[in-house]
Formats: C-alpha cells, sequence, structure tokens
C-alpha cells in the first residue's frame, strides 16, 4: 500500500471532526472570532439545537473583500501577525476553525468593516457567490445543514434538547468570562455588568452569598474572582469557571490547583465552585496544544501554582465570621433534609478534676494540643453546656454557636503541626529505592522540595535513588514503602507535589487521633478554651475532611426554619 497526500477536501473534513464535531463548538470558535475582532455585543440564534442553523451576529471590526475570501482557507488567519506561536494575544490561533465549518455545512457570512459591505455563500467548502451588501459594521455568520456533506457525522449527534443545553453551556462560560461584553441566546440575554453580579445571574445569587472575592498580582501573574466557601460544593467540576488570559480551560493542571487549595477543608469527593480570571504572561503559554484549546502549556507551573493556591488558602484563611458566613451552610447541590424526633440529653458539665483523678480531657498529653488561654471570652461567646459530650453550646450577643469539638480541636492540632518546622531523621544506612528512568527525573528535579519537606535524596543511576533522610514523624514507616506511595500518586495524578500531599495526610491523621474526641466530657472553662482557640486558628470553620465545625443559630435562622417571615 503507497503513501499517498490526502485532497485538501478531505482534510478539511477531518479537521471538522476535531474543532467542529457539534453545534457548541462550532459556536465556541465563532464567539472567540468576534471576541478577537473586539465586539461588545453578540447575538446567537439557533434551531434544532443549532443542527439545522446556528446564526451569530456580532458588531465587531468586521473584514474586507479579500479578508473575507481568505478566511476559509487552511491555516489562514488574523491572529499570528508577527508568526510567533508564544506570543499569542488571542483567542484563536489555529486558522481551521472557518474552513471546517465550511466543509462540514452551508456557510453565509455577511461582513462590513465600516466603508463597504459583503455576502459569501459557502458550500462544502466552496464558495459559491460574493456580492456587495448594505449592513453596519461587524459579521453575521449563518450555519445551517450541519454535516450534510458528511452524512456519517450525523448520527453521533445528540438529540435536539442535549445540543441545545451544550449551546447554552457554551453561552455562560463566555458570559462569566467576559462581563462587559453582551450576550443574547434566542430570547435569553446577559447585559453588560460586573463580574459578580454576571456570574450571580448564571451561577445563582447562593453562590454570590457563599464565595469569597479573590484579587491578587505577583511579577507578571495576576488572579482575580470569587471562589467559593468550602460549605458550599457540587459533586463535580462542572462549576469550575478557569480562565487563563480570557480563555476557557478545562486545564488538568489548574483543576489539581484548585483541589490542592481546598485540600484540607473540603472532603475529596466534591468540588469547589470558583469563577477565576488569570492572567499570565503571553511567552509564559502555549495554545497550541489541544484542537478545541480547552487545555494548555505553562512554561512556569510553580508560579502559577503559587499565586492560584497561595490566593485561594488567604481567603480561606480568613475566620472572622462576616467572611465565612456560618450562619447558613449550603451545598450547590440541596437535598431535602429530613428532621427525626431526638429526646435531647443536657450533659452537665465537669468541673477540672483534681490531681491524679481520670477523665477523659487529661490523656491529651500533646503540649501543643492542651486548652488553655488567658481570654475565654471568643467571638462564639461563652459555653453553656456540652450536647451528647460531642458538642459545644454557646451563646453570644449576636445568637447561638453549635460547635463539633471534635472537627473543631482537629483543626487546631494540624495547624500547629503545620507551623512547626519539619525534623528530618537520618537513616542509618541509606535505602535504595529502584524504579522507572522517568520516575527518577522527576524526583530528582523535586529534590530540593524533597528537602523542605524533610526528605533527602540522591540519584545514583538512572533507575534508582537514595534515601539518606525522611521526616522524623514518619520514622516507623518503611522509607522504600513510602516512596513507592509517592511515585504511585505522581504517576496518577501527574503531580510533582505527591511527596508533600503524602505528609499532609498523615499529618491529618496525627491530628485526627490527637485531638479531643466525640464522647469525651469537657469542663466550662475547657469548652472556652476550645472557643477561643477556634477563633484564633486559621480555617478553623472546617475540620481536616471539610466538615463544617461551627454553626450560628440565629433568631433570623430560626424564623425562616419554622417559617415565620
Amino acid at each position: 500500500m503507497s503513501i499517498r497526500v490526502l485532497p485538501d477536501h478531505l482534510i478539511n473534513q477531518i479537521c471538522a471532526g476535531e474543532v467542529a464535531d457539534r453545534p457548541a463548538t462550532i459556536l465556541k470558535e465563532l464567539i472567540e472570532n468576534a471576541l478577537d475582532a473586539g465586539a461588545t455585543k453578540i447575538q446567537i440564534e439557533t434551531e434544532e439545537g443549532g443542527k439545522n442553523k446556528l446564526v451569530i451576529t456580532d458588531n465587531g471590526s468586521g473584514m474586507t473583500k479579500e479578508d473575507l475570501e481568505k478566511s476559509i482557507l487552511r491555516h489562514a488567519t488574523s491572529k499570528i501577525p508577527d508568526e510567533d506561536l508564544f506570543n499569542i494575544c488571542s483567542f484563536g490561533f489555529r486558522g481551521e476553525a472557518l474552513a471546517s465549518i465550511a466543509a462540514a455545512s452551508r456557510l453565509k457570512i455577511t461582513t462590513s468593516n465600516g466603508p463597504e459591505g459583503w455576502q459569501m455563500t459557502v458550500a462544502s467548502g466552496k464558495i459559491l457567490e460574493i456580492k456587495p451588501i448594505a449592513r453596519t459594521q461587524g459579521a453575521t455568520i449563518e450555519v445551517s445543514d450541519l454535516f450534510y456533506a458528511i452524512p456519517a457525522r450525523l448520527k453521533f449527534l445528540r438529540s435536539t434538547r442535549a445540543e441545545q443545553g451544550a449551546i447554552n453551556e457554551i453561552i455562560k462560560r463566555f458570559a462569566i468570562g467576559n462581563p462587559g461584553v453582551s450576550f443574547q441566546i434566542n430570547k435569553i440575554s446577559y447585559d453588560p455588568t460586573t463580574l459578580e453580579k454576571r456570574a450571580g445571574k448564571i451561577i445563582g445569587a447562593d453562590f454570590i452569598e457563599n464565595s469569597l472575592s479573590v484579587f491578587n498580582d505577583r511579577d507578571d501573574y495576576a488572579i482575580e474572582g470569587l471562589v467559593g466557601k468550602p460549605t458550599y460544593y457540587k459533586h463535580n467540576s462542572k462549576e469550575l469557571h478557569l480562565f487563563v488570559n480570557g480563555r476557557f480551560l478545562k486545564d488538568k493542571v489548574l483543576f489539581s490547583y484548585i483541589r490542592q487549595a481546598y485540600y484540607d477543608v473540603m472532603p475529596y469527593d466534591r468540588y469547589p465552585v470558583v469563577v477565576l480570571k488569570i492572567k499570565v504572561p503571553e511567552n509564559e503559554i502555549d495554545v497550541n496544544v489541544h484542537p478545541a484549546k480547552t487545555e494548555v502549556r505553562f512554561r512556569n507551573p510553580q508560579a502559577l501554582r503559587e499565586i492560584v493556591v497561595g490566593s485561594i488558602k488567604k481567603e480561606l484563611g480568613k475566620t472572622s465570621l462576616e467572611r465565612q458566613d456560618i450562619s447558613t451552610l449550603k451545598t450547590a447541590n440541596p437535598g431535602v433534609q429530613s428532621l427525626k424526633e431526638h429526646a435531647f440529653e443536657f450533659q452537665r458539665p465537669m468541673p477540672f478534676a483534681p490531681s491524679g483523678t481520670h477523665t477523659h480531657s487529661s490523656q491529651i498529653k500533646d503540649e501543643d494540643i492542651i486548652l488553655h488561654t488567658d481570654n475565654p471570652v471568643s467571638m462564639f461567646g461563652e459555653a453553656r453546656f456540652q450536647l451528647y459530650n460531642a458538642y459545644i453550646i454557646s451563646q453570644s450577643q449576636d445568637g447561638w454557636f453549635l460547635t463539633d469539638q471534635h472537627a473543631a480541636h482537629e483543626r487546631i492540632v494540624l495547624e500547629k503541626l503545620q507551623t512547626k518546622e519539619i525534623v528530618r531523621q537520618p537513616l542509618l544506612m541509606p535505602e535504595v529505592f529502584i524504579t522507572e528512568p522517568d520516575i527518577v527525573e522527576k524526583l530528582i528535579v523535586e529534590i530540593q522540595s524533597f528537602k523542605e519537606s524533610g526528605f533527602v535524596i540522591e540519584k545514583i543511576d538512572e533507575t534508582s535513588i537514595a534515601i539518606k533522610e525522611i521526616p522524623a514523624f514518619l520514622k516507623y514507616i518503611p522509607p522504600i514503602e513510602l516512596f513507592q506511595k509517592i511515585t504511585a500518586e505522581m504517576d496518577e495524578k501527574g503531580s510533582s507535589n505527591a511527596h508533600k500531599d503524602l505528609i499532609h495526610r498523615i499529618r491529618g491523621t496525627i491530628a485526627c487521633h490527637g485531638s479531643i474526641r466525640a464522647g469525651q466530657s469537657l469542663s466550662i472553662p475547657e469548652m472556652n478554651a476550645l472557643l477561643k482557640q477556634i477563633e484564633e486558628t486559621p480555617r478553623a470553620m472546617q475540620c481536616n475532611h471539610g466538615r463544617p465545625s461551627v454553626i450560628k443559630l440565629d433568631r433570623n435562622m430560626l424564623d425562616r426554619f419554622f417559617e415565620r417571615t
């Protein structure tokens, strides 16, 4: 069988399968072109979920007749004026979108750059007609009979409802990422506004009520947006709205950074709701790595990680009542909660036991987690009693507070463990860890990061490293077993921070077992001391597993609960 060069029409059809596989992806390409043209108003109309017809009209810069004719040619683009693929300041870059769309459908483009207007009709990638026409500046692109030229692809399209739903999701992404642009899709419209108001309209007002503002800039990197509180979550990643230099991304690297920021305040099977606009230098990002442009490659992922994870953690670490808003604990997936009657048993607080008397609280030996404070009065008020020997009921001028003593103290212990410098334990004889060459290279690249985490390693050859020192509190775990877990996670998640994640999980386990337990009786002074420490501890409103540790029961909440408002 000999090798032959494919004809252009077949190449265009293949490309159409990458960038024009359904109406929603076609619309994405066309909206990006409109935004690159400086459009501030974009209108979309669809029929049968875009399968019969898809029309997009904008008020951008428009095209000349010459540019109009070139627009449907493969690899023809205005997005790379200086031929530098690593300094792209636009959405589009491949030069295949219109060529692919034209090859898969009937296409009509009406455009005007101000002085003149033109209309071009295309079918199966061939120009049928170009004629002058009067219209205001901008462009209208009408795509009809999708895949009529490639019937085999029609069977892969979903129902009208599903295709329209995908289109609506595309519009929502662009509307959130470009709040200053007016969007209209059939009868739904989004007027120009602020990011907060646009996110509130699309995601919901409850997200705004349960979100924190993020703004930070460092060197040439910047981040701004809204991040949901840990108690407001989804069970999937659909509400991770991430934009890098204006581009909406579904990028694994960015997703992993978001998860790291919420690592110890949200359960692993839940996802935060965030809207983040990230700015990185154009020469630090490669956008030409994915046909749909939903993934990119970062030249300096560590700098990106620092600003993303650091900025989010900073906001989540604020513990004032106003910022945490613990009066209501909502999720982005509200469900019906059943209420069952319980016989409430009030536990009378026990006074401090005399010396030598056994109590549960006397079992806590670590000096860092003994409850003591000079000023026991906190923003949570004064402790009144224990409920089931597990929950502290306290009262302040603002209302009543219900505190999970184990969850709250677990966070306090973990934060104290994390502020301590890691002590390294030298091994009597270095352990030799044998693995794949690419894994060895990944480990050696992170050798300084390992050292900061308490590990001292050294490369022996292409397939082995020597483990010389480990964190002292991991001395009872075989070093080879440690590195087997670390490398397995590196391979599974593609993360170079697996050793840090492992240390964090082990510290979390230590904190869990070293904190006050549910069922443990506390005196009034001990309860007040715990409440004070919660106030002073970052991220104390959630335990290490992401569960809430404190809720507020004020008059408004009770009135709503009993439907008195």
